[in-house]
């Protein structure tokens, strides 16, 4: 499966193919980080929107450990 960088997160192709950073940091602003109202917006699954979190959540988790480390 071929990866690719959105907004700084690895994200495999189904994720690519439905969420891009621009629409979904849009979303996240204008339904105050809702979950429900974002997939709704964005014409996805609520799953697949708590499956980008997480993966938001370890990026900015490991750019963190990486400065601390430096």
């Amino acid at each position: 499966m071929s990866k690719r960088t959105c907004a700084n997160v690895c994200v495999s192709d189904p994720w690519r193919t439905r969420i891009e950073p621009d629409e979904y940091q849009l979303a996240e602003s204008t339904y105050d980080g809702e979950a429900y109202s974002m997939a709704v917006e964005l014409g996805v699954t609520l799953q697949v929107i708590r499956d980008y979190q997480t993966l938001l959540e370890r990026h900015i988790t490991g750019m963190a450990d990486a400065q601390v480390a430096a």
